[in-house]
């Protein structure tokens, strides 16, 4: 018998249920605020050796879980299967497989004992098979069939299917969702022989099962009814009826039975009971507001007593071993009150997520709770705009895709360089400058980007010569200098080059500051013609340029775009060259470098928030020492950090291994980084500069008003002219 160690926190955290004030709200003293009459609060419980879940289910207060192992010296791997009383944490083992036999899926029978999907994958011959076994109570073998025949019946795809999740029903059917370019579900009767095979009209994620014993596609169809519910018939071998009114979330989803018309469902980071008597979906918690992160779920239960468990592993500690966290109803009476601050995003960020959440918990005087618009519906950018425009916005906001000029000119951010200032922890030099003061004006500081990636195209040099930079009338005349048929970029269409070119330049054309306009100005008039020179969207033949590697090995192509958020990006682009010297610039532009910083996060501070120190004090653990150390794949905005990463890989020990491939046309193995590839990276990203806001009126009726210039209907100058009188009086209008 396996004793669980028993590792107690008890942390009280706030739920879904707990309605909080809005925009710097101080619960403490607000005696107005509406509060609810209970919130939930945790008790966390480490499984000690429990390194890696295979699988994981709960019914009532028992818990089902497979553990992985591997055996490097032996070169086999195995699973075991155990039980959990959820209430003495005592484990017994249910059953142990042979080597190399995974398990896809596993579910609970309602009599007693198990059901399982094995996976066995043969290194000799290449080939995959799935068995249905079922195991008795006791964990012996009561039936086991070979099902990879029935699972491929009616797949119509190259690809083989697969069975993405299993369930059963009160009458001992089971129930695999099979997934792939052909989607089905299929039927199968306790011995394992094929009963039905629903073909599916829509995309699903997951199989569901209520109290009562039924059991439930949750997904999508295709007739635009949204996130829903759909009973699946085994009598009829048909999909039933569906129960609408599930907010879908942005992470993963694990659904679990609850009362007798009742399901649970995690969906992102809000836990639901789905009412199916009246059709209602109804919130219970917030994983954030419980101080836990949904990307590590495993699992969910509700325990006999009503409790709620969250099965959690996080794999990106070193030690990942897993815990089962206990959440209580409690009078909120009996919680410590906290000032709450918001955060509004469209969707949360994983890392930011981590960061709220260790916030949350070591935080003594402030909490912070997540809108997510972009949840909500497609308007959901709009929403968070006038939200924010309204003053009823968060109090910190991402400012990933906003148009953060537009925020500065209606005084919407705040200056974040005396909180930076005043804070002992920090100091200005510690920052690449070009990143630090991206989102400046007029010397102050509007929103901080703790981590980025770097955007540029690269080419020979005996193309591209010394130039730091270039203008579209400079790629013209090496063009011109080449062969004939030379291409410029791969993939390029006159779409994706205007929005390029433009956003590049979009402070040029704009000042938001005095509502001007120069569309009509002779740059413009030259990006237009440059980017009528290639194909449309709809003419692109992307067959031809499947082989864009050997183009650029043969210098029938002169640059290709480079995306590096990790310095080994560097070389390996530098080797599509075919051995050929090989250098960074940035984009055509009229001004600047061309090289792109794109922000994977950014953050700014609502001048509208009552508790700016609160909020500094959030911000502020995106630039320490400890987070930025530990940015992966995107640069961090601390030089230490980034030195580093830089370290990391030049030294033969840690560098990354591995390499990439495409095809027969190019291969390359990553190598230690060489000193003059470390200084290229290094003043690419000192080189780095924002693009202009991105702002979807402008950009359509950019995109409406050059499409009859492209289709020969007028000139360029004659299309420039309409967009600099129609932008001018947007800009005229939202200044």
């Amino acid at each position: 018998m396996n004793k669980m160690k028993r590792f107690l926190a008890a942390i009280l955290c706030f739920a879904m249920l707990f309605s909080l004030a809005g925009c710097g709200s101080d619960e403490s003293v607000d005696s107005d605020q509406t509060q609810s009459e209970y919130v939930y609060t945790a008790e966390y419980q480490e499984l000690d050796g429990v390194d890696f879940f295979g699988s994981v289910l709960t019914r009532g207060n028992t818990m089902y879980y497979a553990i992985y192992s591997y055996d490097e010296a032996a070169g086999t791997s195995s699973e075991q299967i155990y039980s959990m009383d959820l209430t003495t944490r005592e484990a017994t083992t249910v059953a142990e497989l042979p080597d190399n036999i995974n398990i896809s899926g596993m579910t609970a029978l309602e009599g007693g004992g198990l059901t399982l999907i094995l996976n066995n994958y043969d290194m000799d011959t290449e080939e995959q098979t799935f068995e249905l076994m079922t195991l008795d109570s006791t964990g012996a073998e009561t039936s086991r069939q070979d099902i990879t025949a029935a699972l491929e019946e009616g797949n119509t795809s190259e690809y083989s299917a697969y069975p993405q999740a299993i369930e059963s029903d009160s009458e001992g059917n089971i129930y695999i969702y099979v997934s792939g370019m052909t989607e089905s579900i299929m039927i199968f009767d306790a011995q394992g022989q094929k009963k039905a095979n629903i073909p599916l009209d829509g995309w699903y994620q997951t199989l569901c099962k209520s109290g009562d014993g039924r059991v439930f596609a949750l997904g999508y169809d295709t007739n635009g009814n949204g996130y829903q519910l759909t009973q699946i018939d085994a009598a009829a071998g048909a999909m039933g009826d569906s129960f609408g009114g599930i907010p879908s979330g942005n992470g993963s989803t694990y659904c679990t039975p609850g009362g007798e018309n009742e399901v649970l469902i995690s969906s992102g980071d809000n836990l639901y009971s789905y009412d199916l008597a009246t059709s209602t979906c109804n919130p219970i918690l917030n994983w954030i507001d419980s101080d836990i992160d949904s990307m590590y779920l495993q699992g969910i239960g509700r325990l006999e007593d009503g409790r709620i468990l969250a099965i959690n592993q996080n794999f990106s500690e070193e030690n990942s071993n897993a815990e089962l966290v206990y959440l209580t109803e409690t009078p909120a009476s009996q919680v410590v009150q906290k000032t709450t601050l918001t955060y509004g995003t469209l969707y949360l960020d994983s890392s930011i997520r981590e960061k709220i959440i260790d916030f949350n918990k070591t935080n003594d005087t402030y909490r912070i709770e997540v809108e997510e618009y972009g949840l909500t519906d497609s308007s959901g950018q709009t929403q968070m705009d006038a939200d924010i425009v309204a003053g009823n916005g968060p109090d910190i906001i991402d400012l990933n895709n906003v148009d953060v000029d537009n925020y500065i000119s209606k005084g919407i951010l705040t200056d974040l360089y005396p909180l930076m200032d005043a804070d002992s922890s920090l100091n200005r030099d510690d920052f690449f400058a070009n990143v630090l003061t991206a989102m400046e004006e007029d010397g102050k500081l509007y929103g901080i980007i703790p981590a980025f990636s770097v955007q540029a195209l690269m080419g020979r040099v005996s193309d591209l010569g010394d130039r730091t930079s270039w203008t579209v009338k400079d790629v013209e005349e090496i063009l011109a200098s080449k062969p004939e048929g030379t291409d410029f970029i791969d993939y390029a269409s006159k779409e994706y080059l205007l929005q390029m070119l433009v956003q590049l330049d979009l402070d040029t054309y704009i000042d938001w500051s005095t509502g001007t306009c120069s569309f009509d100005s002779q740059d413009f008039i030259d990006v237009l013609e440059f980017v009528n020179t290639f194909p449309s969207a709809e003419e692109l033949n992307y067959d031809e340029y499947e082989d864009s590697y050997s183009k650029l090995a043969e210098g029938t192509q002169l640059v290709t775009a480079m995306y590096l958020s990790d310095v080994q990006s560097y070389p390996s682009t530098a080797a599509m060259f075919g051995g050929d010297a090989a250098r960074a610039i940035g984009y055509p532009t009229s001004h600047g470098t061309g090289v792109i910083l794109n922000t994977s996060m950014a953050v700014g501070i609502a001048e509208s928030c009552e508790h700016k120190d609160g909020a500094w004090a959030f911000v502020s653990t995106l630039l320490s020492e400890e987070f930025q150390d530990e940015l992966g794949w995107q640069f961090p905005i601390r030089i230490s950090s980034f030195d580093k990463q830089v370290a990391r890989e030049m030294d033969p020990e840690t560098y990354t291994s591995g390499g990439m491939s495409y095809g027969n046309s190019f291969s390359y193995d990553y190598q230690p980084l060489t000193q003059e590839e470390a200084d290229a990276v290094r003043e690419l990203v000192g080189m780095a500069e924002p693009t202009g806001s991105y702002n979807t009126d402008i950009f359509s009726i950019i995109s409406e008003e050059a499409a009859p210039y492209f289709a020969g209907q007028k000139s360029a100058a004659d299309a420039a002219d309409v967009i600099q009188s129609r932008v001018n009086i947007y800009v005229s209008e939202n200044s």
